[in-house]
């Protein structure tokens, strides 16, 4: 939805997300889980790209009249460690996900 939250998913998701720590799973948001340290973080090998590409759509998207939630979202993820990469460097619309 608008606000990231996952509100369904099927029976392959619980391979992806084995091993994400169960707070973050509580109320499952995409983005906290694709870039919490506690998520998917440390098995992205890319994380510096993946993380600039999904917090730039972020941006926009509270740049272009997001919620206060959205907002909010992204002060937090904004505090994830990753780093960034330079969007030069992102390769267009769509960044691959590399998993370890």
């Amino acid at each position: 939805d608008r606000g990231w939250w996952i509100l369904q998913a099927n029976s392959g998701a619980a391979v992806l997300l084995d091993g994400v720590a169960p707070h973050l799973l509580e109320r499952p948001n995409a983005l906290r889980i694709a870039l919490h340290p506690d998520g998917l973080a440390p098995r992205i090998g890319n994380l510096a790209q993946w993380r600039t590409h999904l917090v730039e759509r972020l941006r926009r998207e509270v740049g272009a009249g997001g919620s206060a939630e959205l907002a909010g979202l992204l002060t937090e993820i904004d505090s994830y460690p990753g780093g960034f990469t330079d969007t030069a460097n992102l390769g267009g619309i769509a960044v691959p996900l590399e998993l370890l």
